[in-house]
């Protein structure tokens, strides 16, 4: 039982190391005037619908925040 364990350990690392390579970079930008989300995400991702709920909680946006980000706030995103 030990065998098929270590094997099932070492097909999983394997995978995790393979799948690594094809995530997106995370990357960050300091925002230099308020901004709307939905123009953020549009400007950053190029499509709105697949990608709003993800950069509302990527980026821990507070209520009033997700009205307007304000100037200076650093947000996340991911290419």
């Amino acid at each position: 039982s030990y065998q098929k364990l270590q094997e099932a350990v070492a097909l999983t690392a394997g995978f995790l190391v393979e799948i690594s390579f094809s995530l997106k970079q995370e990357r960050s930008l300091i925002l230099t005037r308020n901004r709307t989300i939905i123009d953020l995400v549009a400007e950053l991702y190029g499509s709105i619908d697949d990608q709003l709920d993800f950069f509302i909680n990527s980026n821990n946006l507070s209520g009033s925040e997700i009205l307007e980000v304000p100037k200076g706030r650093e947000i996340v995103y991911y290419s």
